[in-house]
């Protein structure tokens, strides 16, 4: 977020917007410590090897240079066309505030540089599932004479000892960079069958269920067939090709097994064997076909069917968004658009879910920063809760999540609304589906209220008996909650279908 922070700052530290470097320029050296492995990394190095040089010039607290890095666009070139791919391209990202310390790639909050002024504080690691070279090179920015971070170059090969030749290019999906990349230098030409599996640590709320990962296409012909290979602890217990695809080139497809007993303690890992029937590529060590992950089952928090969601927003609501997803990720709430007067602030809503799923929940940032930024006095949280009765069911008041925190199977509903459960003998609502006219079944008299999916309450009828009318006629298409009352204070939910 820290948007108020940003315009002034390209003025310290010998940041200056001047006559920026002209498309066509002779690129000036630079080389750096690859602040991970260890390597040196060197510009006229990889130019004498006549490769092209996507040169990232960045700054650790940077909030547009921060989003960009999170859609991992860059790693997709390295991937398909740098060191674990074809080999054509190197991805180098330049840490290039002269105010900021090496340790502030890796998040750390360090003070300023001496003789400079305090940056603000980093946005997180920069170096998390980030494949390609990161150094930090305070110069490289008045050398190039960017006007603000981030900026974005390709750098062509002339020939071994030639200066390469520097082209500025925009920020962009793997598509619109390897177009970029082509129309400036020479056009890439890839390598065919190159995929790499993805998967992240799953929980559900049951104690079986179909595992599932996926694998994006990083080569260069369209992927039509997929054999995949799922182990646990080493183990193949798993084999299933997946046929009819059409995956181009930076797509990712799903991967999902039959559905199978869950085992909390082992580790699960997802191979890629063949594509297109051939064995896949596999450029470099470092560029696995395989991909390992654990598993939480009965991992969801039981609840009722109404809960009670508190959001603390933080110093930039309008950025802010949550959701709650049913069993098929379909959307059944969502926070409403917040704006500047609703910064670190309470809000809390009633909702009614339907009857008996798995819910995840979703909290996602437009700025990439999470909710974190607080104005300056005593941390409050920054999160949500969810609580059903008198149990919690989610708190997340860790708002450094970057662009998305995700939960899967975060909590599941009981059919019941925090009371005691209905009696279902002899009762029903029928026709369900309906146009809108139901017809209630029961032995008892019952209130009833219908809700839509935000808890808001759109119809009431009191003393309903067996073969009476419940008339939605006059209410648009949707799914509703029906919320039944017995004579004895007993309560049920079902969900209402109008079509």
């Amino acid at each position: 977020m820290k948007k108020t922070l940003l315009l002034g700052l390209f003025l310290f530290g010998g940041i200056i917007a001047n006559a920026q470097i002209a498309d066509g320029s002779d690129a000036p050296d630079f080389s750096g410590t690859d602040v991970v492995t260890g390597e040196t990394v060197s510009l006229q190095d990889y130019l004498d090897q006549g490769k092209t040089v996507v040169a990232y010039m960045s700054a650790a607290w940077c909030g547009p240079c921060w989003s960009f890095h999170n859609t991992h666009y860059l790693s997709d070139i390295h991937y398909a066309y740098g060191e674990d791919g074809s080999n054509e391209v190197v991805v180098i990202y330049i840490e290039s505030d002269p105010r900021t310390m090496e340790g502030e790639i890796f998040g750390e909050d360090l003070p300023p540089a001496p003789g400079y002024q305090a940056a603000p504080s980093p946005l997180g690691d920069w170096t998390l599932d980030t494949p390609y070279h990161i150094i930090n090179n305070d110069i490289v920015s008045s050398s190039y004479d960017i006007p603000g971070y981030p900026t974005m170059f390709a750098i062509c090969p002339q020939g071994a000892g030639q200066p390469g030749i520097v082209h500025e290019i925009d920020r962009g999906t793997p598509e619109q960079l390897t177009q970029y990349i082509g129309t400036s230098c020479t056009a890439v030409e890839g390598i065919a069958n190159l995929g790499k599996p993805l998967a992240e640590n799953l929980r559900f709320c049951e104690g079986e269920g179909s595992i599932s990962g996926s694998f994006k296409s990083y080569g260069s012909n369209t992927i039509t067939s997929a054999t995949a290979q799922l182990k646990k602890d080493g183990t193949v217990i798993a084999t299933k090709t997946f046929e009819g695809l059409s995956i181009a080139q930076f797509q990712t497809t799903e991967l999902a097994f039959d559905s199978m007993e869950l085992d909390g303690q082992a580790t699960y890992q997802i191979e890629l064997t063949q594509l297109n029937g051939a064995t896949p590529a596999n450029t470099s060590p470092e560029f696995i076909n395989s991909k390992s992950f654990t598993i939480v089952p009965n991992a969801a928090t039981e609840s009722s069917q109404n809960i009670k969601v508190t959001l603390y927003t933080d110093e930039f609501p309008a950025e802010m968004k949550a959701y709650i997803l049913d069993s098929n990720d379909n959307t059944v709430w969502s926070s409403p658009d917040y704006t500047a007067g609703n910064a670190e602030q309470m809000f809390h809503y009633e909702i009614t879910l339907d009857l008996t799923d798995c819910y995840t929940v979703a909290l996602t940032d437009a700025y990439g920063d999470g909710w974190t930024w607080n104005q300056a006095g005593a941390e409050v949280p920054h999160g949500i809760l969810i609580e059903s009765a008198d149990n919690t069911v989610l708190f997340y008041n860790n708002g450094d999540f970057g662009q998305l925190f995700y939960q899967n199977a975060t909590f599941t509903t009981n059919g019941t609304l925090a009371g005691e459960k209905f009696n279902d003998a002899g009762f029903g609502i029928y026709p369900n589906p309906s146009t809108g006219i139901f017809y209630l079944s029961s032995q008892d008299a019952v209130d009833v209220t219908v809700l839509d999916l935000t808890g808001k309450i759109i119809h009431t009828q009191n003393g309903v008996t067996n073969g009476d009318a419940i008339d939605l006629n006059k209410i648009q298409s949707g799914i509703y909650i029906a919320k039944v009352v017995s004579e004895n204070n007993t309560e049920k939910v079902v969900k209402l279908v109008i079509e």
